[in-house]
C-alpha cells in the first residue's frame, strides 16, 4: 500500500513539474513572442502591419539572443523618443540601444542592459530599418 502511494505521488509530482515548465524572458512566455501584429515608432508616427515571415523570424531570433541576465529590471519610466516598438497579442514589446520596456494592460516593465547588447542593438536597427526611420 506504501509503495502505490509513494508511486501515485510520484507520477502527481512529476505531472505537475512538467506542467509548470515553461520558458520565459522577460517575465513572457516564450511562445507569446511568436505572434508579431506590427511595429511603429510612435514618435515618428510610422507604423507598419503588413510584415514578412523572414523579418518576423529574424525578430523572433533577435529576441531568444537576448540573455536576460545582461539586463537589470528597474522602475518603469516614460521616456520621449521614438523607440521602436513590436506589438504582439498580449502585450508590447518596446526596444532601445539600451533599454526594453514591456508593457501590458495592467502592468509596465523596464529593464536596462547592463553592458553592451549586441542582439538588442541590432534589434533596434533591424525595426528602424524596416519602418524607414
Amino acid at each position: 500500500m506504501k509503495i502505490k502511494n509513494i508511486l501515485i505521488m510520484f507520477i502527481f509530482m512529476t505531472i505537475v513539474l512538467v506542467g509548470c515548465n515553461r520558458n520565459y524572458k522577460f517575465g513572457m512566455d516564450i511562445k507569446d513572442y511568436s505572434n508579431i501584429i506590427s511595429i511603429e515608432s510612435e514618435g515618428a508616427r510610422v507604423k507598419k502591419d503588413i510584415l514578412s515571415k523572414d523579418f518576423k523570424d529574424k525578430v523572433q531570433k533577435l529576441i531568444n539572443n537576448l540573455n536576460e541576465s545582461n539586463f537589470e529590471k528597474v522602475s518603469y519610466e516614460s521616456l520621449k523618443g521614438n523607440s521602436p516598438t513590436i506589438i504582439f497579442d498580449n502585450f508590447t514589446f518596446e526596444v532601445s540601444k539600451k533599454h526594453i520596456r514591456i508593457i501590458k494592460e495592467d502592468n509596465k516593465y523596464q529593464y536596462n542592459s547592463k553592458v553592451k547588447v549586441d542582439s538588442l542593438i541590432e534589434l533596434h536597427n533591424l525595426l528602424n530599418d524596416e519602418l524607414g526611420i
